[in-house]
């Protein structure tokens, strides 16, 4: 019988070397009897070492070639495949097919030596029990498998630039109108958002501060548990510095009005049937007045101003005013012989509420 044809015996942790490799079989694969065995020329030929010490197996399989740890017997616990620089903790990574003793659980797992599962895969769910970061991700769903009762998924980046943001989008893809979006921008003023790709249309700055961009449709009934003051953003003219506005002062009309699109004013057109604003300047005649200065947003140069509900009046002696007097514009009182003329109307700022200090009094206006 020649080499080539010899039956091997090997013991339990026999060492033997092939090409210069040492190769140690391992006990457990060893403890029952074998029933077939391989010539050692024929074992060579289908499994060697190259020199980058690489396994190779050379199947005679021109699809789908197999490699397998196989164990039919097995009845509870994992069969494991490990691979690293050695055998402590995260020294190498373990690919393990785990059973239960009561078969009600088999799934497969990713981790690294010494550490719980990383990665759980069954027949029809993938599980990521780690944090994880991911460039891209697409999936026909996630689900949240926390072990708390308050489950949450997290999309987080503690070092998010200025100017920056997260966003998550749903819907039938990933950049047009028939996407959803939900996010965070890191801006000066930073907000949560969520609305359709591109638009964000409600922004949430804080508990107390909501912007909703568009038309607002309500079915239902609107209740309001806090005093409500109607404001307007708006754009002054080009040739009106920020400076000569102050809150609490009333403002005019310019004659120009404008839409709100993407993050801008732009000027409305005869297309544009509702959502025109006007524009504003720091001085008018009475016919012009609008309404009375709550905001100033600088960087947009543009600001807010109020026509209706309770705000803040400046004046130039809070003295000579008493509680329900009706003022104008201008400061002057309306007074019980004034004979209710339009202009008058037009003027009107409001009833006194409060007197707040020597120039600022609070007004409501029906």
């Amino acid at each position: 019988m020649s080499d080539s044809e010899q039956q091997t015996h090997i013991q339990s942790n026999t060492i033997f070397t092939y090409d210069d490799k040492t190769i140690r079989l391992d006990d457990i694969a060893l403890q029952s009897m074998l029933t077939d065995y391989a010539t050692k020329s024929s074992l060579s030929d289908y499994v060697k070492l190259n020199v980058d010490n690489n396994v190779i197996i050379n199947s005679s399989k021109t699809s789908w070639p197999t490699f397998g740890i196989i164990a039919p017997k097995l009845q509870t616990g994992a069969t494991t495949i490990s691979c690293g620089i050695g055998h402590n903790i995260d020294e190498n990574l373990k690919i393990f097919y785990y059973k239960a003793a009561d078969n009600t659980t088999a799934y497969g797992a990713l981790t690294m030596a010494g550490r719980s599962d990383i990665i759980q895969f069954s027949n029809d769910s993938i599980s990521l029990r780690r944090e994880a970061t991911c460039d891209g991700l697409t999936c026909n769903s996630i689900a949240c498998n926390a072990s708390i009762t308050t489950k949450q998924f997290n999309l987080i980046d503690p070092t998010l630039a200025s100017g920056a943001f997260i966003e998550g989008r749903i819907g039938m893809s990933t950049g047009n109108t028939n996407t959803g979006v939900f996010g965070y921008a890191n801006d000066d003023e930073p907000y949560a958002y969520f609305g359709a790709f591109g638009l964000r249309h409600i922004r949430l700055f804080d508990k107390y501060n909501t912007y909703i961009r568009g038309n607002l449709s309500v079915s239902g009934t609107v209740t309001q548990n806090a005093s409500t003051t109607i404001t307007h953003y708006c754009p002054i003219e080009d040739d009106n510095d920020l400076t000569s506005y102050e809150v609490g002062e009333p403002v005019f009309m310019t004659g120009h009005v404008y839409k709100y699109v993407d993050d801008a004013f732009v000027q409305s057109t005869v297309d544009d049937s509702t959502d025109c604003i006007c524009s504003v300047k720091p001085s008018g005649i009475w016919k012009e007045f609008v309404g009375i200065v709550t905001s100033i947003d600088e960087d947009a140069k543009c600001l807010k101003f109020a026509t209706h509900g309770d705000y803040i009046f400046h004046v130039t002696d809070s003295s000579k005013y008493e509680i329900g007097d009706m003022i104008c514009y201008d400061g002057s009182v309306i007074s019980d012989d004034d004979i209710p003329t339009f202009k008058l109307m037009i003027s009107n700022v409001g009833r006194v509420t409060a007197i707040i200090d020597d120039e600022h009094i609070a007004v409501f206006k029906e």
